[in-house]
């Protein structure tokens, strides 16, 4: 008799059906798993025997056959345990078979006949969605995953329980949907913008890099507040919801089975040392396995003391920018990732840090100088909204706003409010005014503004016009938007 179930296998981010199929044979004993099993696959022979004797069940003798289909793709993972043991199961007539071939199973077992949890579950699940119907995990999981819509999923918490519910002498309900809203014990980062003394323009810079999700570059001497700002960049932003927390949340899975990390609505901040290979930054490796740019998608890339990361990274990060996505292709395997990030560096202006600084000598050779500031190529400098010179806090600070982490991004929210509400009425993209493209003409003629650093400076000027409740862009909005963007002509050629 042939057992069939259906399970999935997680190839980066992407998710396949496989079917499992398993058959009783006579003649001598044995146990084969054919279908690109990789060893985890090949191990799961002995839990699966294990987990059955535990469950009051002996495989009978003769051969075992398991089919992973399509069997030209390789597989691997410990997922496939509970579908092996369910199709089996229905091989020897133990449960209904029709019921089986509706239902996706994936899990691992524990000799006891435990299942246990495995990484990439939500991911799998959202991929699943659509696809069938129901699906049995285990429980702790099936908790996590039950904040996903379109697909029934019930909580398993032994292989026992499991077998006795599809025989009818034992109830297992599926999982009630639950609102993916902020979770009430997530608790806010303890850093805080309001411990960030006398620089007012860097908060306000801030805040319009991540209302317009402008790719910004601090420059400046050592201990005027650049990592700090950079630091605290996520607790200006605006809590996820719909398709974005539910990518996010897929991300998360694969690196971590916490529920409270993967249920949270707060975006990611990545900020990886500048020891980081080029396979951890953008992905790689064999299988391909996605990298830092992708855990960052829809959140913050933090990349301090940017000279100091390879150039082999640097430049790996252009076309990733561009498209919000990449692609990698190993051993003839293709395979693309989110990587719609916002990128937030700093770097000091040379190699001791205060070339230019009125308080300090600079120990660097202008050679020195020249080569730090080259490790940061033109095409990539081209793709920063906002090059800015911070220097040092103001010496009196009665006139400062002080603003803090949760002012601020309030100020972003309005913004965020402001523009859908003006794409609701037509109003979106605002216009530039006859001054203001007058204006451009002028900037883009003299410093020979590339076509990517004359949109750049449109869509930096449009924020800046949201920020301030205007309707249309003015001269005055291009001016300080190319204030923003002035430090590059002043540390790099123009």
């Amino acid at each position: 008799m042939l057992g069939r179930t259906m399970t999935c296998q997680l190839d980066g981010l992407s998710v396949g059906i496989v079917q499992v199929e398993a058959e009783t044979l006579g003649g001598f004993s044995a146990f084969s798993i054919v279908g690109l099993a990789g060893p985890s696959i090949q191990e799961s022979k002995e839990r699966v025997r294990s987990a059955m004797r535990a469950s009051g069940i002996a495989l009978p003798p003769g051969k075992i056959l398991v089919n992973l289909y399509p069997a030209d793709e390789r597989k691997s993972g410990t997922q496939w345990d509970l579908p092996i043991t369910m199709a089996l199961a229905s091989a020897m007539g133990l449960v209904d078979p029709n019921r089986c071939e509706r239902a996706a199973f994936v899990g691992e077992l524990g000799l006891d006949g435990s299942l246990r949890p495995i990484a990439g579950i939500f991911q799998m699940v959202l991929g699943l969605v659509g696809r069938v119907d129901e699906i049995y995990l285990e429980e702790s999981q099936a908790r996590t995953c039950s904040t996903i819509e379109g697909i029934r999923i019930y909580p398993v918490k032994s292989l026992d329980d499991l077998l006795r519910y599809f025989r009818g002498e034992k109830e297992i309900l599926p999982c009630p949907l639950r609102s993916l809203t902020r979770n009430p014990g997530e608790k806010d980062s303890l850093l805080d913008f309001k411990e960030i003394k006398g620089q007012d323009q860097l908060k306000k810079i801030m805040v319009l890099s991540v209302l317009g999700h402008h790719h910004l570059l601090f420059i400046g001497p050592p201990g005027n507040g650049k990592s700090m700002a950079l630091e605290r960049a996520g607790t200006i932003q605006p809590d996820l919801e719909g398709q974005a927390l539910r990518e996010v949340m897929g991300v998360r899975s694969i690196f971590t089975g916490r529920e409270e990390e993967i249920l949270s609505t707060r975006p990611p901040l990545l900020s990886p040392h500048y020891s980081i290979t080029r396979a951890g930054l953008v992905g790689g490796g064999s299988p391909i396995q996605p990298g830092v740019i992708t855990r960052a998608h829809r959140g913050i890339l933090v990349l301090d003391e940017l000279p100091l990361f390879s150039n082999e990274c640097l430049d790996a990060l252009r076309l990733p920018m561009d498209r919000k996505e990449i692609s990698l292709l190993r051993n003839h395997r293709s395979r693309t990732y989110p990587s719609d990030f916002l990128l937030l560096s700093a770097m000091n202006p040379c190699p001791c840090g205060y070339y230019g600084s009125p308080d300090h000598d600079c120990a660097c050779s202008p050679h020195k100088v020249k080569s730090y500031r080259e490790k940061i190529s033109q095409p990539l400098l081209d793709r920063f909204d906002m090059v800015v010179e911070v220097g040092p806090a103001e010496k009196t600070r009665k006139n400062s706003s002080g603003k803090d982490s949760k002012t601020m991004r309030e100020e972003v929210e309005e913004g965020i409010d402001r523009i859908q509400f003006m794409k609701e009425r037509g109003l979106w993209p605002l216009e530039v005014s006859r001054e203001g493209q007058s204006f451009l003409d002028d900037i883009s003629s003299y410093f020979h503004l590339s076509s990517r650093s004359k949109r750049k400076l449109i869509s930096l000027a449009r924020t800046i016009a949201i920020h301030r409740g205007g309707d249309k862009i003015l001269d005055e909005d291009l001016a300080e938007a190319f204030q923003y963007r002035r430090a590059r002509y002043k540390y790099w050629e123009k």
